[in-house]
């Protein structure tokens, strides 16, 4: 698969440290894009605001995030203009941004750590909905937080109503 997200804690096993302490890594066409310490909350807000970016618009990110503390929200949408999203998926050992910006049906990805570029890819929009939509979906099974299930639910209503509907099957 050319995306592939994974985070090697449960969220039952990060209630303790209350989020903090889970390692992300984000691949794009093989190559490591990200792996780092992260922020439970805030990794899987940035992938439903990446997914809302994919398929719809800057403006939609409130709309999915709705449910999410106000300080996420609002971090996520003022790096969101420009065409382009940047976003950090939570990381902060060490602090890992990557922007998103459309290209037609292919989404270019840069990586960057320390302020210095260290990937660049493209990859079509149906292949990153796919991994993300797949990630969050097994990830999130068995939660009962409304912030994350009204994300999921709302994305994926966004992705329906898009031209890449054929990705959530059925």
């Amino acid at each position: 698969m050319p995306v592939r997200f994974s985070v090697d804690s449960t969220l039952e096993e990060l209630e303790e440290s209350e989020g903090f302490g889970a390692e992300i890594e984000v691949e794009v066409n093989g190559k490591e894009f990200v792996l780092a310490l992260c922020y439970i909350v805030q990794a899987l807000a940035a992938i439903l605001a990446t997914v809302t970016f994919a398929v719809s618009s800057c403006d939609e990110i409130p709309y999915v995030l709705e449910k999410f503390e106000e300080d996420e929200r609002r971090v996520i949408r003022r790096n969101c203009r420009g065409g382009k999203l940047r976003v950090g998926f939570g990381t902060y050992e060490p602090i890992s941004p990557v922007v998103f910006r459309k290209e037609g049906d292919y989404l270019l990805i840069e990586a960057f750590e320390n302020d210095r570029p260290v990937g660049r890819e493209r990859v079509e929009v149906r292949e990153y909905l796919k991994a993300a939509l797949g990630f969050l979906e097994e990830y999130l099974r068995g939660t009962k937080d409304r912030a994350y299930l009204t994300g999921l639910e709302r994305v994926k209503e966004l992705v329906r109503k898009s031209k890449y509907k054929d990705v959530l099957g059925g």
